[in-house]
């Protein structure tokens, strides 16, 4: 572990709930948890003195979340100290994939694992995937706005159900395929680029247009696997509501004439 990777390896670190629940736990083992080698280690800081410290349950949890919050805000631009850019806070999840420990890459047969820190210490890091995410949110954006002004200007509908909400299947499809054509120019300009060198293929690769991307493909999975599905209970409810509307006196009375 060194100044460039230890904000990677440290999994309190991470700005999401893994790196919140590290360091809660953290808390009340007093030790320190990082990755290496696809496992987890834990080192002893019961004579470290420089993180705030609870002393009941209560004021453990809050500790935990202080320091935390805190190692995002002071990190986030770099580290203190650093000469240049410095080493800043990885991308939320970015820590997991450390645990992929599988592979031979590059000249040095090395796993995936350590490419993963590779490319974090040549500046993948949290302020690389906000600039990342920039066409990934304009590309989003875009599509909504052509979907509402085809609901409205094309099909007459009011503005009341132009709301480009993603459960419409219509604008479900629409972002997929936005979001997949972004990806496929991404990966062969990346791969393009790269030469062979999976650093410098992840390095050229946009990780959140990536997982957009899966969100969208997942979900869209899921609704075809419920296509062919049957909700019982509202196939229920309605013979229900048609059974009491032919007891209705008025219908007992038109078929009994």
């Amino acid at each position: 572990m060194s100044t460039k990777n230890h904000h990677i390896k440290s999994l309190a670190h991470s700005p999401d709930l893994v790196g919140l629940f590290f360091s809660i736990l953290d808390q009340f083992t007093n030790t320190a948890h990082f990755v290496d080698g696809g496992k987890i280690i834990s080192v002893d800081t019961s004579d470290s003195g420089f993180e705030l410290k609870g002393s009941d349950f209560v004021s453990k949890v809050f500790a935990g979340f202080v320091n935390w919050f805190g190692h995002l805000v002071s990190d986030v631009a770099g580290s203190s100290g650093a000469q240049g850019r410095g080493s800043g806070i990885p991308i939320p999840f970015f820590s997991l994939l450390q645990f992929i420990d599988i592979g031979e890459f590059g000249q040095h047969k090395q796993t995936f694992a350590k490419i993963a820190v590779q490319v974090f210490e040549k500046g993948y890091d949290f302020r690389h995937g906000m600039a990342l995410a920039i066409p990934v949110l304009v590309t989003e954006l875009l599509i909504r706005v052509m979907w509402t002004f085809k609901q409205r200007f094309h099909h007459d509908r009011p503005w009341t159900e132009c709301v480009p909400s993603a459960a419409n299947p219509e604008l479900r499809r629409m972002l997929l395929v936005g979001h997949g054509t972004l990806c496929v120019v991404d990966g062969a300009d990346a791969a393009l680029r790269s030469g062979g060198d999976m650093i410098q293929f992840m390095l050229r690769s946009n990780l959140i247009g990536w997982a957009r991307f899966g969100t969208l493909a997942l979900k869209e999975l899921r609704a075809w696997y419920r296509a062919g599905g049957l909700d019982v209970e509202a196939v229920d409810a309605y013979l229900e509501m048609e059974y009491e509307r032919l007891l209705e006196p008025q219908h007992m009375m038109h078929y009994g004439r």
